[in-house]
């Protein structure tokens, strides 16, 4: 049994319209602060936290919209629904947990699967108290989703399938020691009573706790003690129930030493013990988990015993279910540890009996999970409610799938980012991070992320930034007359910007046939024709670095400061103009098309000072290493690159100060300032 869904409305920060949230086995929710995730998990504290002040509904659970008061409403009704599958039931496995709920199982039609539906309801009316009025309601729904129901499809939730499921929160803000203790008591101490203690032993230990007493009590100095203790008592009362004080040394039976019964650490070599006030936050939050893990294992194997009685040294009924929430794990645990932890709540969540269910805003938890098991959450700009959105990935049989998947791990920070910027490679990351940063924009404190995610597969990034309503700049390649660039290039980009939903066809007009448009020849006048349509995709954020890449034009831009970087004795051996004019010819002809990566290539759309410089493109970019060249490079241009800088960066400045100053509702020049 698991909990397939959850709906919720109109609770905290989910407005009036039913949010539906898909859960998996270990299910990752991430976002930013104050963004919901805490509510998702407080939603199903609601219907199966283990304590009453965890399941109550408070007034401040109701979502009050922008400048809206509850008080000022009469009243307000929150939902919180989940929705449970039984894969059992398509496995054969045989289970307890299907009779359980084999009442309350709902069937769409003939030949699926059945599911069970709970519901809790929850209604504020304004009264004479300041807290008003709330009624609540837990129930199942006996009627499938999307029919329409009546009163008749209501069953209420009785206590005991209540307690089936429990849900385990542990908080972001916790007290490690406070919550270990709780932990020890509820999840240890619950295991231990139900194990079938002797008569024996119970009688056994009385006579020793008795020995242990007498023994105390024969030491020098402890009559003194009783009798003062005894005798001060009496001065301050006269109540024959309460007549004699005595001291009592480990409790009376079994119970009372379960109760004092605490865990203890003992060193490698057995010559150092530690308590639990003896660790750090961090492993105080590693042993809850541990308690957890050891609890479900028991459960478990309780289950499987429960047939034979002889064999089972237990006597308490297992949960079906156990919903364990961890709320941002990298607050108490460091960042070494992180995967040992995220490999262990994958370890729970694959028993039977358990769902796991993380909230982060970590790149370092979000690489650590499955893509299509993160649900990204964020607030809607227009009504400032929660929106939970699954991730896009491309279809699994695509070769697309896997490199995306591959990526999100890779960069999982763009999950996080105000802004993203699709480059091509590290290049790109590498320029555009110091150029920003001169400009005077903050990378980090904007919230700007560059990925080298625009290559070939660059439409699925945006798809999924999209989806995640992340605004995104694109850096390409023109890569003219490469293979695949120039005019192919563009008609890819304008095919996949029409996918995605834009309107492209209005601005193109009659003249520009995409289906034609890659088989168009090179001419002296391309240039110049690539331009205006270049300019049409700068409209939708989507920038070229032309007429061949990024390497190209910081090269062309500052020749004299890559040449300076070139080692002594080291750069390309160029034959003389003058002397050698024509092997000097030759020369250039054999780097254009090794540059361009064609032996057809004769760079008809570049200019004779681009062709010349294609010599030293070749030395600083095809034989070497792209980003280092770069780096040193960039470590002498300095304050140079700020003041003057390729036209194409200089734009997309300008438009990183643009979308920045949407979110923050600021101008472009006060981004500036």
């Amino acid at each position: 049994m698991q909990i397939r869904k959850i709906i919720i409305r109109n609770f905290q920060g989910f407005g009036e319209e039913d949010t539906h949230i898909e859960l998996s086995d270990l299910t990752t929710f991430i976002g930013a602060n104050s963004s919901g995730k805490t509510a998702v998990l407080q939603a199903l504290s609601r219907i199966f936290g283990l304590y009453n002040s965890q399941r109550e509904i408070k007034k401040t659970d109701f979502y009050t919209q922008n400048n809206e008061r509850i008080e000022e409403i009469d009243t307000k009704e929150l939902k919180i629904e989940a929705i449970l599958d039984f894969p059992e039931l398509v496995n054969n496995d045989s289970s307890d947990t299907v009779p359980t709920f084999f009442n309350q199982m709902v069937i769409e039609e003939q030949g699926t699967v059945p599911y069970c539906r709970i519901r809790l309801t929850a209604v504020w009316k304004k009264g004479v108290r300041p807290e008003g009025d709330i009624e609540t309601k837990l129930q199942f729904i006996v009627v499938p989703e999307g029919e329409e129901e009546d009163d008749s499809n209501y069953v209420n939730m009785q206590n005991h399938q209540r307690s089936m499921i429990q849900f385990i929160y542990v908080p972001a803000v916790r007290d490690p020691l406070h919550q270990l203790k709780l932990a020890s008591s509820t999840i240890l101490g619950r295991i231990l009573r139900s194990i079938k203690w002797s008569e024996d032993l119970k009688e056994n230990l009385k006579k020793q706790k008795e020995n242990i007493s007498q023994l105390i009590d024969a030491q020098e100095g402890m009559d003194l003690v009783a009798q003062c203790l005894d005798r001060n008592w009496k001065a301050y009362h006269g109540d024959d129930r309460y007549s004699k004080a005595l001291l009592n040394f480990g409790g009376n039976d079994l119970d009372d030493t379960l109760r004092k019964l605490e865990v203890i650490f003992e060193s490698i070599d057995g010559n150092n013990v530690f308590s639990m006030q003896d660790l750090g936050d961090g492993l105080r939050s590693l042993f809850y988990l541990s308690l957890i893990n050891m609890s479900l294992e028991i459960e478990t194997k309780v289950r499987k015993n429960n047939d034979i009685v002889n064999d089972n040294p237990f006597e308490f009924i297992p949960s079906l279910l156990t919903i364990l929430a961890v709320e941002e794990p990298e607050n108490h645990i460091s960042p070494h540890l992180l995967g040992r932890v995220v490999k262990n709540l994958r370890e729970i969540s694959k028993q039977e009996n358990a769902q796991v269910i993380v909230t982060s805003h970590s790149p370092s938890i979000v690489k650590r999970v499955d893509p299509e098991d993160i649900r990204h959450i964020r607030i809607c700009k227009q009504n400032s409610c929660t929106v939970v959105r699954r991730i896009y990935l491309p279809a699994e049989e695509v070769e697309a799938y896997k490199y995306v998947k591959e990526a999100v791990i890779a960069y999982p920070e763009l999950y996080f980012a105000k802004l993203v910027i699709l480059g091509e490679g590290d290049s790109e990351e590498l320029i555009l991070s110091k150029l920003i940063e001169l400009k005077g924009v903050e990378i980090d404190s904007s919230g700007i992320s560059i990925v080298p995610l625009g290559g070939r597969f660059v439409n699925h990034f945006w798809k999924l930034l999209k989806q995640l309503d992340i605004p995104f700049i694109t850096l390409l390649d023109l890569d003219l007359e490469r293979n695949t660039g120039g005019w192919s290039r563009l008609k890819y980009i304008f095919q996949q910007l029409i996918e995605n939903g834009e309107s492209i066809e209005n601005i193109l007009g009659d003249e520009i046939d995409l289906d034609q448009i890659h088989l168009m020849n090179y001419t002296e006048n391309s240039r110049e024709e690539l331009e205006v349509l270049t300019k049409v995709l700068e409209e939708f954020n989507v920038f070229f670095s032309a007429p061949l890449d990024i390497d190209f034009i910081m090269l062309e831009k500052y020749i004299d400061i890559y040449k300076q970087i070139v080692p002594p004795n080291g750069g390309p051996k160029i034959p003389d103009r003058v002397n050698e004019y024509d092997i000097y010819l030759q020369r250039i002809e054999k780097d254009v098309k090794t540059v361009l990566k064609s032996e057809d290539a004769e760079g008809i759309t570049y200019s004779a000072e681009e062709k010349e410089l294609m010599i030293w493109y070749k030395y600083h970019f095809l034989g070497r290493g792209k980003p280092s060249t770069h780096l040193m490079a960039l470590s002498k241009i300095g304050e140079e690159l700020a003041q003057s800088y390729p036209l194409v960066l200089d734009k997309i400045i300008e438009s990183v100060k643009f979308l920045l100053s949407k979110q923050s509702n600021l101008s472009s020049e006060e981004m500036e300032d």
